[in-house]
């Protein structure tokens, strides 16, 4: 008996280093636009409900780093906005190693909201406390890729009037990358979770060598219109080969509702009573 449980807490203690221990399968390639075969910078691509993903760089080309027990069937999705969804199984990927994966354009539904003139009131809405003891992190040094695809976000409670977003603040309290890039999401909301986007281009975001403090949106050339409330997520997609630390503050407990999505094809995280340093300002 006693000799079983040794076994067992051998496995239990050292199973993450068997784990790093084996020999990794890296896919490669270049997404593309299958109409004019120009490449797609920030392709969300991954394991679809695992940590395991990955975005495509500023030239379309991108690594994924599988393990190799990681299941064949699994499925690798590869999603943006104004793209079909296209997925594959791991195995019928490895066919495809190296090689283009064409992604087709379609068109953005958005919901129909009736504009009206005279939205001159501005309110903001969200959380700035910044100077917290804990944060919550994008940089995963251990990690391949750096966790890529990664969203860190937050709801904002607007209730059913007519709202255009104005501005979108959010705070940076660590960060030693030469280079770093965020993709700005802002999603309608589902069972509690973010659902679709309400906006139909990219909202790209690039900060200074190791900037941090308060970085903000500009969202009126987006004529992003709601009549409830939103979830905004900031997605890492891009970082240089020197940094390690890349994180938001966080506050426990506060009012407020936190999302978090470890991986760049992964199910959010809800957190009640948590936020980060984000604010949106809207006009009604």
């Amino acid at each position: 008996m006693w000799t079983n449980k040794l076994i067992i807490n051998f496995f239990t203690l050292f199973s993450p280093l068997l784990l790093t221990a084996q020999k990794e399968l890296i896919l490669t390639g270049t997404v593309i636009d299958s109409v004019n075969k120009m490449p797609l910078a920030y392709v969300n691509i991954g394991v679809v409900g695992t940590s395991i993903g990955t975005v495509s760089n500023a030239v379309g080309t991108f690594q994924l780093h599988l393990t190799t027990e990681i299941d064949e069937a699994q499925i690798v999705r590869f999603s943006f906005i104004g793209y079909e969804t296209k997925e594959y199984t791991i195995a019928s990927l490895q066919l495809l190693n190296g090689k283009n994966i064409q992604l087709a354009p379609t068109a953005i539904k958005l919901e129909t909201v009736e504009v009206r003139p005279n939205l001159l009131k501005s309110k903001n809405v969200g959380h700035t406390k910044t100077k917290t003891r804990m944060n919550t992190n994008f940089a995963i040094g251990q990690k391949p890729g750096q966790n890529l695809g990664a969203s860190i976000g937050r709801r904002f409670n607007l209730g059913k009037e007519l709202h255009q977003l104005a501005t979108f603040r959010f705070f940076v309290a660590a960060n030693n990358f030469d280079t770093t890039r965020f993709r700005i999401n802002v999603f309608n909301i589902k069972r509690g979770r973010p659902n679709e986007l309400v906006h139909s281009s990219p909202i790209i975001v690039t900060l200074k060598k190791q900037q941090q403090g308060w970085i903000e949106v500009d969202l009126v050339a987006q004529q992003i219109f709601v009549e409830s409330d939103v979830i905004v997520a900031v997605e890492w997609i891009e970082y240089s080969q020197k940094g390690n630390a890349l994180g938001l503050p966080i506050t426990i407990p506060t009012l407020g509702t936190h999302f978090y999505k470890y991986g760049s094809q992964n199910r959010w995280k809800r957190f009640r009573g948590m936020s980060t340093a984000m604010e949106l300002t809207v006009k009604k």
